[in-house]
């Protein structure tokens, strides 16, 4: 679906129509919660609930300025070793020949 517009009368452009899609889902993103230095100070428990909780991050400020982001840890595995195992499937054998001569071995 498309939208034409026609530029308002009076612009150098009243003259021409714009064709415009029409977006049928639009995804909506908030901004992260702000709160005052003060305002976290008594409300810093509840604060970092509703970060775990919801997973959104929220940022303290200092006189309009942010100063300090308050988000969710983020999971780690416990080492590097091993954390993809089980999620690589081969059901073939990837060791013996397949046959096939590359260009590589012909000489």
């Amino acid at each position: 679906m498309v939208l034409v517009v026609r530029a308002p009368i009076g612009t150098r452009f009243h003259r021409f129509h714009f064709v415009v899609p029409i977006v049928e889902e639009l995804k909506v993103v908030s901004m992260p919660r702000t709160m005052s230095a003060a305002e976290f100070k008594t409300k810093c428990l509840q604060a970092m609930e509703q970060v775990a909780a919801t997973g959104e991050p929220i940022i303290v400020t200092k006189r309009g300025k942010p100063v300090v982001q308050l988000a969710p840890v983020a999971k780690k595995p416990k080492s590097l070793r091993g954390f993809l195992r089980g999620s690589v499937k081969s059901g073939k054998d990837i060791i013996s020949p397949i046959g096939v001569t590359w260009d590589a071995s012909r000489r």
